[in-house]
């Protein structure tokens, strides 16, 4: 699934189930960096279909430890200049709290990196989300891509529902 927001609906439900568990935006970046191979790809091949390197386990948790070395020198600032940017406030839905936790960095990261191997090898049957110790692609058809897509979107409107949800009583609760 390259570039598509199909990925975020299980992390909006994951965001809803642990909020303070689980960062959206470092699972994005996570999600982001895998998919640089796919954009280099095409614009060096000419072929959206690459998935070689980090679409497996190992480049997927490279990926992920990358985004969280990133974190504090260079993601923590940018997370700041959102909030100040967009003027959202600590109880709205847009504002990322920051600083982002060490423990919900890591779990997003690494969700973010393993779920975005997984979901791409179960659609593409090139994909080897095991290599270098299996050159075959276990996971391609384990679940019926009609089925698939569906349970993504509906994980992310449930979650994103959830939240907004959420948000709205704490800003009612504020006074807002």
């Amino acid at each position: 699934m390259p570039f598509t927001p199909f990925h975020m609906g299980p992390a909006l439900l994951a965001k809803s189930v642990s909020p303070r568990h689980f960062s959206l935006p470092v699972f994005a970046l996570t999600q982001i960096g895998i998919d640089l191979e796919v954009l280099v790809g095409y614009f060096v091949i000419g072929d959206f279909s690459n998935h070689t390197v980090l679409h497996t386990m190992g480049g997927a948790t490279l990926v992920a430890g990358l985004t969280l070395l990133l974190l504090c020198p260079v993601l923590q600032p940018l997370f700041h200049l959102w909030n100040r940017i967009s003027g959202s406030e600590p109880c709205s839905l847009w504002h990322i709290k920051t600083p982002v936790p060490w423990s919900a960095s890591v779990l997003s990261a690494l969700v973010g990196a393993w779920s975005h191997v997984v979901l791409d090898a179960m659609m593409h049957r090139g994909n080897v989300p095991f290599a270098p110790w299996t050159p075959v692609n276990p996971l391609f058809d384990a679940m019926w891509l009609m089925l698939l897509v569906p349970i993504c979107v509906s994980a992310g409107a449930v979650g994103g529902g959830i939240l907004l949800k959420r948000s709205w009583h704490r800003r009612r609760s504020n006074g807002r």
